[in-house]
């Protein structure tokens, strides 16, 4: 992996005032970290082993990361700043910076509460279908629709595309590596992420990923062997 490195503009809980000074920024986005960890892991120790891989000393992590304690194992496989990122990802309003010290992480909670979608607005399809008639089409989700999660998964979507995959379940299988962020969609709310989604409901997930890979014009799957005729 020498002379690569990772994009931090798919990171979604990266605080960018993070100490200039740090020697530490250039190992977010140039260390590799490739481990495993058993089952009953907590996300505390996935950073723990992160941070010892990568050689960027924890300063302050929240109490939070106790919490919850994974049954499974897990493979960490990825660039330092992506791995860190897809941990907080999984905490409301978690964020991570870097500074002389090491790595920080800590629930920051906005001044100014956010705008909490009504059931009304949850049912609008973030992905491109109509709006329901009457009262609920309302002008203004035109532009609230496309949140940064979102456009967190186009952006991974488009990246994943550039391998060109062969099947569907390989771009399942990439996503489940790359994100825990998830669309608001079935099968995947359901079964808690990407391929176990895939593998619940495999024409949900299949028709969810045409919709989305015809959008945005991605290159089109190659089509397979014909079958003989009988």
């Amino acid at each position: 992996m020498r002379g690569r490195q990772c994009d931090p503009a798919f990171w979604e809980c990266f605080n960018y005032n993070t100490s200039r000074s740090s020697r530490y920024r250039e190992f977010l986005i140039r260390t590799f970290v490739n481990d495993s960890l058993p089952s009953m892991h907590t996300n505390r120790d996935v950073i723990e082993r992160i941070s010892r891989i990568s050689q960027i000393p924890i300063e302050s992590v929240p109490e939070e990361l106790n919490r919850p304690v994974h049954p499974g194992g897990q493979v960490i496989f990825g660039f330092t700043g992506d791995e860190i990122d897809a941990v907080a990802r999984d905490y409301e309003y978690m964020q991570w910076w870097v500074s002389p010290k090491g790595l920080n992480m800590a629930i920051v909670i906005p001044s100014s509460p956010p705008h909490v979608p009504t059931f009304d607005e949850l049912m609008l399809d973030a992905y491109g279908a109509c709006p329901p008639e009457g009262q609920f089409a309302r002008t203004r989700m035109s532009i609230e629709r496309r949140s940064a999660k979102y456009a967190f998964i186009d952006n991974a979507l488009e990246a994943i595309a550039e391998s060109r995959p062969i099947t569907q379940e390989e771009v399942f299988q990439a996503l489940q590596s790359r994100t825990k962020t998830i669309p608001w969609a079935e099968p995947f709310i359901s079964a808690g992420g990407w391929l176990p989604g895939f593998q619940k409901d495999p024409a949900s997930a299949r028709s969810w990923l045409s919709k989305r890979w015809k959008a945005l014009e991605l290159p089109r799957f190659p089509r397979g062997p014909k079958r003989p005729k009988k």
